[in-house]
């Protein structure tokens, strides 16, 4: 009986032990790692690529916004001399050529659109070169310059940015306005992917 008694009481122990060990297990592996501190403004300016040649950069509430003269961010699709050069290097894009008259005059404006993906540029008269007037791209069919695009995960795109990793988990709008003349690109994104570019200019046609 006393043998009996001795071996209850060692399972019962053990068991307990056993059930313990096993619930410290399960709490530790749903921990979760606390996230990361984020990347104070001092370091950002510190951190920018130098070839970005950046003039200004903030943060006000879930938006980075950085000025840049960066070529890159005028001719962001690349630089041409003519539409044609555009529509071979985006074969997808389909051409159209609209009429503008918004300010006074017959204007020759391009079109170029593929699924939810709009784009409208125009010839400079001086520099002889295809710029942009507006562009809206909803998804991964177009791929910018530098491999810039929809679905594009957030690190990977501010590693384009800054020269050392940043945490920037509270930014879900990065605002790019471009130093060299009036356009302005806005990336969105939505579970640390991009989800939206937009670009807008300081022209004045009808651009959609």
């Amino acid at each position: 009986m006393k043998n009996i008694l001795l071996i209850s009481l060692i399972t019962v122990l053990f068991g307990g032990c056993n059930s313990n060990v096993n619930k410290t297990a399960v709490n530790s592996r749903s921990k979760i790692a606390p996230q990361q501190a984020e990347t104070n403004i001092d370091s950002l300016r510190k951190w920018v690529h130098q070839n970005l040649e950046t003039q200004s950069i903030e943060v006000e509430g879930d938006t980075l916004k950085l000025m840049s003269a960066d070529f890159y961010f005028y001719y962001p699709f690349g630089e041409y001399g003519s539409i044609d050069s555009i529509q071979s290097k985006y074969p997808r894009l389909k051409l159209q050529t609209v009429i503008d008259t918004s300010q006074g005059v017959s204007l020759d404006l391009y079109k170029m659109t593929f699924n939810q993906n709009f784009a409208k540029f125009i010839k400079n008269s001086d520099t002889k070169k295809i710029e942009i007037v507006y562009a809206k791209i909803l998804d991964s069919n177009i791929v910018l310059l530098r491999g810039v695009r929809v679905g594009l995960r957030k690190d990977v795109f501010f590693s384009k940015l800054f020269n050392k990793p940043v945490h920037l988990n509270k930014i879900n709008n990065v605002k790019i306005i471009s130093a060299l003349e009036g356009i302005n690109h806005n990336y969105h994104f939505n579970l640390d992917t991009i989800s939206s570019i937009v670009m807008d200019t300081d022209y004045l046609f009808y651009k959609f």
